[in-house]
């Protein structure tokens, strides 16, 4: 009997890679979820400018934003700026 591993199920998330440059914080005092970028998970933690960091009070939002923009910055950027 084989034993599945999560290579067995990569080729399912190939499409949705950018997703792993994406952390999700939910502050149960602010009732707020952060996505966060990976380059930018320290600044996050030390409470510096961190501004890829998105915000929103529900998780759903945040998904459907990295997912239409590919999870690029610059593209976050452009819709949440305006």
């Amino acid at each position: 009997m084989a034993q599945e591993t999560y290579q067995d199920y990569e080729p399912n998330y190939v499409g949705n890679a950018f997703m792993y440059n994406w952390i999700f914080h939910y502050n149960p005092f602010t009732e707020i979820w952060t996505a966060i970028h990976r380059d930018d998970y320290m600044k996050y933690w030390d409470k510096l400018d961190c501004n890829r960091c998105i915000k929103s009070k529900n998780i759903s939002d945040l998904k459907d934003l990295l997912y239409k923009t590919k999870g690029s910055p610059e593209e976050i950027e452009k819709i949440v700026n305006g």
